[in-house]
């Protein structure tokens, strides 16, 4: 997912091969009155970079997506765990082994020696709920994350990410590299030219990301007021030539199962189980959708060759016509 100078090199040279798809064919019908009205991405090539940003007129009113993913460090390599009375540098990162189901990575922002004892919990699920700063009872550690913003990559309040956002595009075993994030923003505000993804832990601090890319399509017929995200995320990773990823049981119809896929070393995906194809501008990263079909778990899948590593995560999104599938509960009479 990280050679996107030579991917971009090979758009300049190659004669254009437009799919069926919202970025090349808009407005592109996913299903029903939902329709993706606009697509824009732009890759991260950069590395020690606060934000990565892609220029992106949107409709105010018009409800947005945006998927992107970041490495935390140059190497996307895993971050070692933490330390009990270990001295850190600033700018150091930790990935923490336990009580740490998100997978986060966390920064210290300045330099200082450890705690004896670590916090009783790094992350909690939803991992959207979780603090943005853990103490080991004596110094703060930084959580490392990617939010949505403007051209001035000032945060644009109305986006709420996926519940259980990041999802990685390697798991553990692997480095947890490549975490990955969905965003969800029921009307758009006026005056919008671009969108960046920044860096969570800020150009203030000194603290960089690097390789951030950013994926962000405009909708119509979809949710207008939040919440609008089901509670449940798929996330799936592992190494060969597909890849799958299914949520748990959608709380309601006619939702918009949206999906980041990639994989490390980016080959061409070709999306599957009734999902289509959004956006791949840039080969090795690919958006998918699908609608959702009747209650129960949904699956995205795809393919690719030769075997790689790969990564995929999708989310439910309420549109115009979704209804919820919770079962009435029966009404007793009595005498």
């Amino acid at each position: 997912m990280r050679r996107f100078l030579l991917s971009l090199s090979l758009l300049v040279l190659a004669s254009p091969v437009f799919a069926a798809d919202c970025i090349n064919n808009a407005p592109f019908t996913v299903f029903g009155s939902v329709v993706c009205q606009q697509a824009a991405s732009f890759p991260g090539s950069s590395t020690n970079v606060d934000h990565n940003q892609v220029s992106f007129s949107a409709t105010a009113g018009r409800s947005l997506v945006v998927e992107g993913y970041m490495c935390v460090n140059t190497t996307c390599a895993d971050p070692p765990d933490w330390q009990s009375a270990h001295s850190y540098s600033a700018n150091d990162k930790i990935r923490p082994r336990s009580n740490n189901p998100c997978g986060y990575t966390f920064i210290a922002l300045v330099g200082f020696t450890s705690g004896g004892l670590p916090p009783a919990s790094w992350s909690t699920t939803p991992c959207k709920s979780s603090p943005q700063t853990k103490t080991d009872n004596a110094h703060t550690w930084s959580l490392m994350y990617l939010f949505p913003g403007d051209n001035t990559e000032t945060l644009i309040s109305c986006f709420d990410w996926s519940p259980n956002s990041p999802g990685y595009l390697q798991s553990a075993s692997n480095g947890n590299a490549y975490p990955n994030w969905i965003y969800y923003c029921p009307s758009a505000p006026s005056g919008i030219t671009a969108i960046s993804l920044v860096c969570g832990v800020g150009a203030s601090t000194g603290a960089k990301c690097s390789y951030i890319s950013v994926f962000v399509q405009e909708y119509t017929g979809m949710c207008g007021t939040a919440p609008c995200f089901d509670p449940t995320d798929g996330i799936g990773n592992g190494t060969g030539t597909s890849m799958t990823a299914t949520t748990g049981s959608l709380a309601y119809s006619n939702e918009l199962v949206i999906g980041i896929a990639g994989e490390n070393n980016d080959e061409a995906i070709t999306a599957g189980s009734g999902c289509v194809q959004l956006d791949e501008q840039f080969t090795g990263n690919e958006i998918m959708a699908k609608q959702s079909s009747g209650g129960g778990g949904q699956t995205c899948t795809a393919t690719f060759s030769p075997s790689d590593n790969w990564g995929i995560m999708i989310s439910g999104i309420k549109s115009a016509a979704s209804a919820s599938l919770s079962v009435p509960q029966p009404l007793w009479f009595g005498r």
